[in-house]
């Protein structure tokens, strides 16, 4: 295995797993075959408020951590500092609307060594590389639709020019990118220089279909056999940050209408895009 040139063997990784009071607490119960009813413990007001904490948050997992298979996240020593005091005054926040909420991260620390079992790094090198590319496709593609004019029928009638304004910003984002290459990948800082000097000149267009073809080659690429000691011990092996799921457990209805299912849920962030953070 091929360390980067800056990443010795015994440099410390963190997977990342943050976990959150969720703002959909409540009670529910059935009405019939085919209707549920929910009581939700906090106004719509609170649950906004929640919510936006939780989004917060999110922002700066998406700024700090790369994922692997989607379901794990890393970081660096960098990374993890930013999250504990992010989460700290979070978490302060969260337990101001409401003693029981929380948000509370966990890391787990792996050595370069223990992640190179088998062909792990090279394979989180390379989807380091696709995901860095896929998030500044994310937002040409995104900026070059902002740019489309319409009518009310939602017709494209002009197209407006890209200003420089809009370069810098998308300047800003990319250097913004490389804090997930906790990896020190000269690679992949190649690759975002690369595309920084494109950004001066290029056209938007021409930059979008460069970065597809580039990440189809990357795709495309055979996959490498990986046999993980992930997760850490203490880690759910379906930890993830993605999504807002629970699954209340149901009651037949009573005769009175008090509601019989608690729901309680310590669920997980969604995600948000990280050109948001620019």
């Amino acid at each position: 295995m091929a360390l980067p040139i800056n990443v010795t063997e015994d440099r410390i990784i963190y997977i990342v797993e943050i976990s959150g009071g969720s703002p959909f607490r409540g009670k529910s119960w059935d009405l019939d075959d085919y209707n549920r009813q929910m009581e939700y413990k906090h106004s719509k007001k609170i649950r906004n408020e929640i919510g936006a904490i939780r989004q917060e948050i999110n922002v700066i997992v998406n700024g700090t951590c790369m994922r692997f298979h989607k379901k794990i996240k890393f970081t660096s020593a960098a990374g993890k500092s930013t999250l504990e005091r992010a989460c700290t005054d979070a978490d302060r926040r969260m337990k101001l609307i409401d003693p029981t909420l929380h948000i509370t991260p966990v890391f787990f620390e792996q050595t370069v060594t223990q992640l190179s079992t088998g062909n792990m790094f090279e394979l989180m090198k390379k989807q380091l590389n696709e995901q860095v590319n896929q998030r500044i496709l994310d937002r040409i593609e995104q900026t070059l639709e902002d740019a489309k004019v319409k009518d009310k029928e939602g017709n494209v009638t002009s197209v407006k020019p890209i200003t420089q304004r809009t370069r810098d910003a998308l300047l800003k984002m990319i250097e913004g990118v490389k804090s997930i290459n906790i990896l020190d990948d000269e690679t992949v800082n190649t690759r975002l220089d690369a595309i920084k000097e494109q950004m001066q000149t290029a056209s938007f267009d021409d930059m979008r279909n460069e970065l597809e073809d580039y990440i189809i080659d990357i795709q495309d690429e055979d996959d490498l056999e990986v046999n993980p000691s992930l997760p850490a011990k203490g880690m759910k092996a379906d930890a993830n940050l993605d999504e807002e799921e629970y699954q209340p457990r149901i009651m037949k209805p009573k005769t009175s209408a008090k509601p019989q299912t608690n729901i309680n849920t310590e669920d997980t962030l969604p995600e948000i895009d990280i050109g948001e953070m620019v």
